[in-house]
């Protein structure tokens, strides 16, 4: 009996020392890990958030360059005709937005969404001015339309960028 309770009084602070420190050092390396996973993640945003910005930016300068009034004044009609010149706009803005695509991995796809939705009311806008042109050579009144129409959706796109881009740097 002697030898028993011997035992249990070298054994039992033996094993509370152990599960203690098991404890402690288990608690200590969670933490670290959590730390570790922190300054990975800050250092992972703080590399990516100048891609973000960049994809911002060049998505916001894609919608100016998709301007009618930008489109026509670097494409100018020159001697072609009216409807190879509408053509030779879609096939700009189509061009535009291919060199942009890639950006949309950036961004947020209801953003994405709106910034395709822009490019398609240039089209449809594009489109409507070329059957204007065809059917007639007086639609002034109705080709203003289209482009203020156009320069609305343009600019709700760019709004829309720039809420998003308030969002991220406010976090």
């Amino acid at each position: 009996m002697d030898f028993t309770l011997e035992f249990i009084r070298s054994v039992v602070p033996a094993v509370v020392v152990f599960i203690t420190v098991y404890f402690l050092l288990t608690r200590y390396f969670e933490h670290e890990r959590f730390k570790a996973g922190a300054i990975q993640m800050q250092s992972t945003r703080d590399k990516v958030l100048p891609m973000k910005l960049q994809a911002y930016e060049r998505l916001s300068l894609f919608l100016e360059r998709i301007r009618f009034e930008n489109l026509m004044f670097r494409l100018p009609q020159g001697d072609l005709r009216k409807a190879n010149w509408i053509t030779t706009l879609m096939i700009a803005v189509q061009q535009e937005y291919e060199h942009n695509l890639v950006q949309q991995i950036y961004i947020s796809e209801p953003l994405w969404n709106i910034i395709d939705l822009a490019r398609n009311e240039v089209f449809k806008g594009l489109y409507a001015l070329s059957e204007i042109y065809e059917h007639s050579e007086d639609g002034n009144d109705e080709v203003g339309k289209i482009i203020e129409h156009t320069n609305l959706t343009i600019q709700k796109a760019l709004s829309a960028i720039k809420q998003e881009v308030g969002i991220i740097l406010a976090t």
